[in-house]
């Protein structure tokens, strides 16, 4: 949508480009395309201005699971689990159908919950989060990797998928033929 705004700002906010990513049926992502944008902002800008939040569809309040491309859990032996919607959608993009995405961090325990009420559970997940050291992260990823242990998955330690950059779509948009070896090699 180039002339996005989300619903709940004033008309004094501006609009901005969107690509739009529907989560489920009742709740979607908008996130700004412009590309120098997310250059110009401080950190705290850019949490609050790089994605907006999942939105209401139809009055209907956002699923309690976010996670994206969820029904492929049991259909898949081996399962790659992303931190964002752009980033699975780079992956598919690639050639790999089985990809979800947690749409954050602080998702992790809605996915082990998913898992846990599965008949059929994959053998194992490859965890590429975002490239980033923060403490958030590296406790997010252990986290989910006791956890999966726990559920007789194996956890697999997919951060070489993005290479030297923030995660798959920014390889995808500065090397795409890198990054589908990457994923393979996984």
């Amino acid at each position: 949508d180039p002339n996005w705004k989300h619903f709940d700002w004033s008309d004094k906010v501006t609009r901005s480009p969107r690509l739009i990513i529907p989560v489920n049926r009742h709740c979607y992502l908008a996130r700004d395309v412009r590309a120098d944008f997310v250059k110009t902002l401080d950190k705290d800008a850019k949490k609050q201005c790089w994605n907006a939040p999942k939105v209401k569809v139809n009055g209907q309040k956002p699923a309690k699971f976010p996670i994206f491309h969820r029904i492929i859990l049991d259909r898949y032996f081996t399962i790659i689990c992303v931190e964002g919607e752009i980033d699975a959608m780079s992956i598919y993009d690639v050639g790999f159908k089985n990809v979800i995405a947690l749409g954050s961090i602080s998702y992790t325990k809605l996915l082990i919950d998913e898992l846990k009420a599965l008949r059929v559970k994959p053998k194992a997940i490859i965890v590429a989060l975002d490239n980033e050291n923060s403490s958030n992260v590296i406790k997010a990823k252990e986290k989910l990797a006791s956890d999966l242990f726990k559920l007789g998955i194996n956890f697999v330690d997919g951060s070489s998928i993005a290479g030297e950059y923030k995660d798959a779509n920014e390889l995808l948009i500065a090397d795409r033929e890198a990054l589908k070896p990457n994923v393979q090699h996984l």
